[in-house]
């Protein structure tokens, strides 16, 4: 089925099954030279002498281009003189319109979504091609080429909305739920982890659906090859085989090996009829010098048994590959010396196992019932590829006050790896909107990403943290989610497969439902989470207003990354000195510098790139602040690397009371580590310096708006392009929206300011902000989702 289709542009119509009964003029596009045109790769490419191909590194997309090919008539009834000029009017006024109108299509496939496509700059030009004046003396119809540069990415007609969080309430009120001391209500669980998982080479190893991947062999061309559901030694069906005229009934199966390791063999045979003495049955392996059981044989392992009848009998044996083997096969033959009618001698094959090992398992395959330690899996198609029993095994312990799953790769095993902990116990929320989970992720050896969450009754799904912030308790972060009443939450982290082996601990140190959601310290500084729509990048509008509405402050800071691990407040990871608790400041505490400030961080939560490093500062007497940057081990000990170490120092002036001042630029982390190393940060001025907060931002892969205000603004809107010709901020006084006057200027100084543009990578966006002053700020966002080709209708 289809759907009607049409190409608008602005309120043209170029194309489509419908046609305006009052329209002045008939523009139709034409499907010849018409093309809608796709996004252009900006890549760059480095080469080098000293290895084969280049280095390519793509820098987003250029402009599209999309030619349209238009017929330009009048309506049925009407001259054709003036309904032409009226149309070309019409193209020349979309193209000199600021802005120029988007294109807007709806493809005839069946529930196609509407796809927009933003244009720059449009140019109609007559077309005057081959044989035009005999076109227009007999269709009276003239020809039109507008070529556009456009958007490089379509989307939908109407942006997505991602409302404010409620204002904080002015008391904060915490409920504990879990304080992980214990293991009760606690599981954890994990696959790929633990002993090593078994795998089945052998992809059809029961005939259960079919009798595909296995042939017959030499000599046993007219055997017979079916599925048979009447006997079976697992599941409901098996292989059978009934000799043809020959003496051997030989079947095999073949896949691919690598010489030198060891392979195990296993087999269940049940033949009709008995043969005492002559070990007429062999299961056996052979190895092949070429692919597929090609080339010439190796020999390899077999079994002989002499056959019983209507009985199920085992198979198995042992054998290293070969030098030079590539692939074997598995054989199975039964040889009738008697040499019996075509028929007469049958046997099932069923439950067929080849793994790389030196001794004989169970049997797996991957439609076996899962057990309380194994889940058995196929590695594609269900009966027509390898299949795994993979360990569910994870060790759960308490101690100093989380909770830990924790899991050792399983060696051999390729797919994804999960480690999760779960918690089974209702959980009611009462009148708190919010849950809080303290987690920690930690990888040794290797790679894994997480963690991530699931929240429900009875099943849960997969949930977004509306926030998250380093959390008091140190190693640790705060997810912050809007959730109702569940009886399930999992805290999960993946990790590839393969080479990729290593030692995962996801870490519960604390569950409690609440009813603020804040970074750290208090309200003024706050760290949200959207999820950004779509399959390309795009840019986001953000909008921070006070409830109230009141002044926001001196200071306004907007931040967005796509980094959801980590937030730019550096108190919460300050390893010296007590701090003097101040409600009157962003953070809630203040110290001097008398003493050096030192700060840890967690080295896996600092992405590489270049980071700005900004204070709020209040500075009685001018002077000079330094500053250092390094690597340590886990306990802040000198480690391999600790002695590169990035400085500098910043002559700070007289701040006349607490402001921002952009401090340092610098390459994080100070070399390339991998494990759980620490990035330490070493402060140092004088006690004329009192900090109430630093921040550190990555300004590689995210965005920082930083504005200077002595006008009281009680809103700042930062516009994307897609409300305008160039990305603005915009605020004003009062509501939201009232008086808005463009405070770009703001953002300039000598020693402050950012207006960045917000781009957003499809997935989760952090949405970090400080308010010097306000309270109770609140933070809004919209975007339109942008897709490489067609519109997808997402669930907001």
């Amino acid at each position: 089925m289809s759907q009607p289709h049409s190409l608008m542009w602005g309120d043209l119509r170029l194309a489509g099954d419908t046609v305006d009964p009052d329209a002045e003029f008939v523009i139709e596009a034409m499907a010849d030279r018409t093309k809608l045109g796709t996004a252009k790769a900006l890549t760059e490419f480095v080469k080098s002498l000293q290895v084969d191909g280049s280095l390519a590194v793509m820098n987003g997309h250029d402009n599209a281009e999309t030619v349209l090919q238009l017929r330009v008539s009048a309506p049925d009834g009407s001259a054709a003189g003036p309904a032409v000029a009226k149309a070309a009017a019409a193209l020349a006024a979309n193209a000199a319109a600021d802005p120029i109108p988007p294109l807007m299509w709806i493809s005839p496939l069946e529930d196609a979504a509407t796809c927009v496509y933003d244009v720059y700059a449009a140019d109609p030009v007559r077309d005057e091609g081959n044989d035009w004046d005999i076109e227009e003396k007999l269709r009276e119809c003239r020809y039109f080429t507008v070529t556009m540069s456009r958007h490089p990415f379509s989307r939908p007609p109407n942006p997505v909305v991602v409302p404010a969080l409620p204002p904080a309430p002015p008391t904060p009120t915490t409920v504990d739920i879990d304080t992980c001391d214990a293991t009760t209500n606690w599981t954890a669980k994990g696959y790929g982890y633990g002993p090593a998982t078994r795998r089945n080479i052998v992809a059809n190893p029961s005939g259960e659906t079919n009798v595909n991947l296995w042939a017959k062999g030499p000599a046993s061309t007219d055997a017979t090859i079916l599925r048979d559901t009447t006997q079976f030694a697992v599941g409901t069906a098996s292989i059978r085989v009934a000799k043809g005229a020959g003496q051997v009934s030989l079947i095999r199966h073949a896949f691919p090996v690598t010489a030198g390791l060891d392979y195990a063999f296993q087999a269940s045979a049940r033949p009709t009829i008995s043969y005492p003495g002559t070990n007429a049955c062999t299961a056996s392996i052979t190895f092949w010098s070429g692919p597929n059981g090609t080339g010439s044989p190796l020999g390899g392992p077999a079994d002989f048994k002499d056959p019983v009848a209507n009985t199920w009998q085992t198979y198995q044996g042992t054998g290293k590959a070969p030098s030079g083997a590539v692939s074997a096969t598995f054989d199975f033959s039964f040889y009738d010396s008697n040499n019996r009618s075509a028929g007469t001698v049958v046997y099932y094959l069923d439950k067929v196992m080849v793994e790389q090992a030196n001794i004989p398992g169970g049997y797996v395959d991957g439609s076996l019932p899962d057990t309380a330690t194994l889940d058995y899996v196929w590695e594609g198609t269900a009966h027509a590829s390898p299949s795994l029993a993979v360990y569910t095994v994870a060790t759960l312990q308490a101690a100093s006050g989380h909770v830990d799953a924790i899991g050792a790769a399983s060696p051999g095993y390729s797919g994804t790896r999960t480690l999760s902990l779960t918690r089974s116990a209702a959980v009611n929320m009462s009148t708190s909107p919010y849950l809080r989970v303290s987690a920690a992720l930690t990888v040794v050896g290797g790679t894994a990403s997480g963690p991530t969450f699931k929240i429900g009754t009875g099943t849960p799904a997969p949930i977004e943290p509306v926030g998250f912030s380093p959390s008091a308790i140190a190693g640790y972060v705060d997810y912050f989610f809007a959730t109702g009443n569940f009886d399930t939450l999992v805290v999960e982290a993946t990790a590839a497969g393969g080479a990729n082996q290593p030692m995962v601990s996801v870490s519960v140190a604390h569950v409690a439902r609440t009813n603020m959601v804040i970074s750290t310290g208090t309200t003024r500084e706050q760290s949200r989470t959207a999820k950004i729509l779509g399959t390309a990048p795009t840019q986001a509008a953000i909008r921070v207003y006070d409830a109230t509405p009141a002044a926001l402050g001196a200071d306004i800071l907007v931040y967005t990354t796509k980094n959801a691990q980590i937030a730019p407040p550096m108190r919460p990871f300050l390893t010296t000195g007590g701090a003097t608790v101040d409600a009157a400041m962003i953070s809630g505490a203040r110290n001097t510098l008398a003493s050096p400030a030192t700060f840890r961080i967690p080295a896996a939560k600092v992405e590489k790139g270049m980071y700005g490093l900004v204070g709020r500062l209040n500075v009685t007497t001018a002077g000079t602040l330094s500053w250092t940057a390094r690597v340590v081990d886990s306990g802040g000990g000198a480690t391999i690397g600790s002695g590169i170490v990035d400085a500098g120092s910043f002559e700070v002036p007289v701040t006349s009371g607490y402001r921002a001042i952009n401090l340092a630029a610098m390459l994080l982390p100070t070399v390339e580590i991998e494990g759980n190393q620490l990035i330490e940060f070493v402060i140092t001025g004088t006690a004329n310096m009192t900090w109430d907060e630093f921040w550190l931002f990555n300004l590689t892969e995210g965005s920082l708006t930083w504005i200077r205000d002595a006008d009281s603004m009680t809103w700042v809107e930062i516009r994307p392009p897609e409300l305008g010709r160039l990305p603005s901020i915009y605020g004003g006084t009062g509501a939201f929206g009232t008086n808005p006057v463009c405070v770009d200027y703001k953002t300039i100084g000598a020693d402050f300011g950012a207006a960045d543009q917000h781009y957003a990578d499809p997935g989760p966006l952090q949405i970090f902000t400080v308010t010097s002053t306000s309270l109770k700020a609140q933070t809004d966002l919209w975007f339109y989702p942008r897709y490489l080709d067609a519109v997808i209708d997402e669930a907001t």
